[in-house]
């Protein structure tokens, strides 16, 4: 019995986003807890007033809520991410990624009026460090799931007609 050529397809891009989505995001949204335990001071800019006051139970829940949805945002957009970088490199479009870097490092820059008046609080620091962190981590995955699929069509002489469609060679 033959296995048709689009089963050895298929396969190939479930394995290779697989890598890209799946262990990118395990292991990129382990590190970032990580490095945010360890190195985001929000709790130090909390001080003791607000942690000795009595809270409400409901408005609790929701703070609670919205802080679970605020830290699977980050994560969701890391899967985009992986999608993105590895379908443009997939597709020839390696020019792709540092402009998608680009434009979310530019929504986040920030220069101050009056430099030598405005420090920079140890917290944005980290916060922003931990964003370049896991942003070249979603490039590592994302490189590495399209070099994946790359590799077993080639392993497995599997042509995919769409991969090269747009990467325009030199003569």
């Amino acid at each position: 019995m033959c296995i048709p050529k689009y089963v050895y397809i298929v396969l190939v891009f479930v394995v290779g986003y697989g890598v890209s989505i799946g262990l990118g995001s395990l292991f990129t949204s382990w590190i970032v807890e990580k490095l945010r335990k360890e190195y985001d001071y929000e709790r130090e800019d909390k001080g003791e007033d607000q942690e000795s006051k009595p809270k409400d139970k409901e408005k609790e829940s929701k703070g609670k809520e919205r802080r679970w949805k605020t830290k699977r945002l980050p994560q969701f957009t890391g899967i985009l991410d992986r999608i993105l970088y590895t379908t443009a490199l997939l597709m020839g479009f390696k020019e792709f990624i540092p402009v998608w870097l680009l434009v979310k490092v530019a929504r986040g820059w920030h220069v101050p009026s009056q430099p030598e008046k405005a420090p920079v609080p140890r917290r944005n620091v980290a916060r922003y460090n931990i964003f370049f962190i896991g942003n070249a981590l979603c490039v590592i995955f994302g490189v590495t799931g399209a070099l994946i699929i790359m590799w077993l069509c080639a392993k497995l002489n599997v042509g995919v007609p769409f991969l090269n469609i747009f990467a325009f060679k030199q003569s």
